[in-house]
């Protein structure tokens, strides 16, 4: 990596956002254990859940990606969620 790039040329921005998320989810288990009363190994179980989650859906994702592109794999999820979060307010 060029240490010289400027700074907005640095780094790569999707590791960037990941660990945003990490971070932020340190912090949420500790809103969880003070606003719902839950156990220290609770909000720990969720985020393993999500990463499992996380992962087996990117071994589907890339199989649907492989087979219909890219572009189409990653939009159908996304109409069906919207769809789906509009749903209601009709």
């Amino acid at each position: 990596m060029n240490t010289n790039a400027p700074t907005r040329k640095a780094g790569h921005l999707p590791t960037l956002l990941r660990s945003f998320l990490y971070f932020d989810a340190s912090f949420t288990s500790i809103y969880l254990r003070d606003q719902y009363g839950v156990s220290k190994a609770q909000p720990g179980d969720l985020a393993s859940v999500c990463v499992l989650a996380w992962g087996l859906l990117r071994l589907v994702g890339g199989f649907l990606a492989d087979k219909f592109g890219g572009w189409r794999a990653g939009a159908a999820p996304e109409a069906i969620e919207g769809s789906r979060l509009e749903a209601p307010s009709t």
